[in-house]
């Protein structure tokens, strides 16, 4: 993807269809039974949500007083902020984990997101200005809750016959995401290689606060013993929607810089994400 920085351009109208349909691949794996019982969950579901909104953005917070530039520290502590990233709950499914609970925390935590990532910039940043919600929210829906709500839906209608178009499905998802690689890694070539070495920087912080996710979501293990459980919690709290950055950077008027550490993040994150779903998978889940 670095080495051929042309393919992003040519790949990037097709970034929000592909995450519709990614999202839409991997709820028709969850039926209303399971959203059922994950929204029961007393505990994990709060826990996931106050590890994405807090102490994320507080690492972020204090990773930007490395920077010696203050629109850099802002974005860091921006993509801390944002909600989990709507690829999430595909992860969990590679990993093992339970794919209803993590869908259902990416869809609460995006429908708080117009209210909590402004009031963490102007706590944690001193940003004041209105993100374009309505816009947003829109994009969201589109791209999250209408392919998971469709998902789940049909899922539940037809569990009989799609129970054998499942493996069909984690192909199609596994495939939409190395595309959604190709066309993040590619469309930020020239952005990192213009960093020179202080690109190598840039993507340790995002490195440490990408890491500083999964072990904050390894808080979980004081509660339960079922991977199944934890693995959600992980990558719920480590995965960022990046895609989200540009439009808080732009409606509130910070430089554009401030979209440099996201561009990073979501380098890290689209490639550390299936190696840690593969490690769980085989060294936890296959081995209980």
């Amino acid at each position: 993807g670095l080495s051929l920085p042309q393919i992003g351009p040519a790949l990037r109208p097709s970034i929000l269809p592909v995450l519709g349909c990614l999202v839409l691949s991997v709820s028709l794996t969850v039926d209303f039974r399971e959203i059922k019982a994950a929204v029961k969950e007393p505990v994990l579901i709060p826990l996931a949500l106050f590890l994405m909104f807090v102490p994320m953005p507080l690492v972020g917070w204090g990773l930007g007083y490395v920077y010696n530039d203050r629109s850099l520290a802002l974005g860091q502590v921006l993509i801390g902020s944002v909600p989990v990233d709507i690829t999430a709950p595909l992860l969990v499914y590679l990993a093992g984990g339970r794919t209803a609970l993590a869908l259902t925390v990416t869809v609460i935590a995006i429908g708080l997101t117009p209210v909590i990532t402004p009031s963490l910039l102007l706590w944690l940043g001193g940003v004041k200005g209105v993100v374009s919600i309505p816009y947003l929210m829109l994009e969201l829906f589109l791209i999250v809750v209408l392919p998971a709500a469709l998902g789940v839906s049909l899922r539940t209608v037809f569990s009989r016959q799609l129970e054998r178009f499942q493996p069909f499905c984690t192909m199609m998802a596994s495939l939409l995401y190395i595309e959604l690689i190709l066309a993040v890694v590619s469309g930020s070539a020239l952005q990192i290689r213009a960093f020179n070495v202080y690109a190598l920087a840039v993507i340790g912080f995002q490195v440490g606060h990408n890491f500083s996710g999964y072990l904050l979501g390894f808080i979980a293990r004081s509660l339960t013993n079922d991977i199944g459980r934890i693995a959600p919690v992980m990558f719920l709290v480590s995965m960022k929607e990046f895609g989200i950055v540009p439009a808080v950077v732009f409606s509130t008027g910070l430089p554009e810089t401030a979209v440099v550490p996201s561009i990073f993040f979501a380098v890290v994150q689209m490639i550390s994400a299936p190696i840690a779903a593969k490690i769980i998978k085989r060294y936890f889940v296959e081995k209980k």
